[in-house]
């Protein structure tokens, strides 16, 4: 009297199934025709959900195509990177055009892990790489420990 006997009702929550997870193979069990259908509306869905994900990431794709690379900034990961376009920050110009204040707020705003950047030099930084400055750049960098004035 264990599971899936025929005289006891034990092991039989699932309808249509011996015991747990064997599916029943005489004369009652589902037709294959049934089966299918269930397998394709699924698969639909399956279908409409992965399209849904996929649009606001084909839109992020597009928006970082066209921004700049703001890790050539010193002192800005990728993280931080992230945080700055979230915030409509995707090019040099745009950092600098802000105040270091505001990068700062907004940088805490994220993440108050964040608090430990020090954005003081980035719209300078910026200024520069905007510009097209990449020599005047580099050689600031140098000449600053970890992009701080």
């Amino acid at each position: 009297m264990g599971k899936g006997d025929k005289k006891s009702r034990k092991g039989k929550r699932i309808i249509k199934t011996w015991g747990v997870h064997r599916p029943r193979t005489d004369k009652n069990s589902i037709a294959p025709v049934t089966a299918k259908k269930k397998v394709a509306k699924k698969a639909a869905k399956v279908e409409e959900v992965v399209a849904a994900a996929e649009a606001p990431k084909k839109a992020a794709a597009k928006k970082d195509a066209k921004g700049d690379d703001l890790t050539k900034i010193e002192g800005v990961g990728p993280k931080v990177m992230e945080v700055l376009n979230a915030s409509g920050m995707v090019s040099f110009a745009d950092v600098a055009a802000e105040k270091a204040e505001k990068i700062a707020e907004i940088l805490v705003e994220a993440n108050s892990r964040y608090k430990m950047f020090d954005p003081t030099s980035w719209p300078l930084q910026a200024k520069m790489a905007a510009d097209g400055n990449w020599d005047e750049l580099k050689k600031w960098q140098d000449e600053h420990d970890g992009g701080k004035m």
